[in-house]
């Protein structure tokens, strides 16, 4: 059996990786083999599956938990406006969706807009609002654009995901200043710029 664990001092360390990965096996066999799904979906009638507090002492942040009880049970985003970027696929897609099941209304952000419009018939379908941005996220001056109107629209703004992010899949002797440019501008510098607009209006 494993042994209870304390939540890490620090999140750096051969040590804490070994800790985290002890918990995980922990859960998995207090009968949760589940809970990182949960987490990213929420919680469905087909589950039909609980987690049972009395075998299960320690989540992953050190919280004991003494009734049976679903992951969507220990948090909600109700009444929370997130921005997510990079929205119309993959783990961008994932988030939002995730956000929306636990309640928050969302700002989907990405260049891709017919993707988007798939997303937010999902994001509707939970009965959460999906407000639809298309970006170009190497434009600042579209950033700062992109803010207003999902300030606007929305009211406010409480998360900010960006997950934006594109790759040049060529060899390094084949990269161009171009494509350099190209990857830095939606990677870096926008993530950057992102964060100085929302941040200016949490600030306010």
């Amino acid at each position: 059996m494993a042994r209870p664990l304390q939540f890490p001092s620090s999140p750096f360390g051969l040590r804490q990786w070994k800790l985290a990965a002890s918990r995980t096996l922990s859960l998995a066999k207090a009968g949760a083999p589940g809970i990182l799904q949960w987490f990213a979906r929420g919680p469905s009638p087909a589950d039909a599956t609980t987690i049972d507090g009395d075998k299960m002492r320690h989540l992953y942040f050190g919280v004991e938990i003494k009734r049976r009880i679903f992951m969507l049970d220990l948090f909600s985003l109700k009444g929370k406006a997130a921005i997510v970027t990079g929205a119309a696929q993959g783990i961008g897609r994932e988030i939002a969706l995730g956000f929306a099941r636990y309640g928050a209304d969302i700002a989907a952000v990405d260049l891709n807009g017919k993707r988007l419009q798939s997303l937010r018939g999902e994001i509707e379908a939970m009965k959460r609002r999906c407000l639809v941005i298309t970006v170009d996220l190497g434009q600042t001056a579209q950033i700062e654009q992109m803010v207003e109107t999902a300030v606007k629209e929305m009211g406010r703004i409480d998360i900010l995901a960006n997950i934006a992010g594109v790759n040049v899949h060529k060899p390094a002797e084949e990269m161009t200043e171009k494509d350099w440019d190209f990857v830095q501008d939606i990677n870096l510098k926008s993530l950057f710029f992102c964060c100085q607009a929302v941040g200016k209006v949490m600030l306010r």
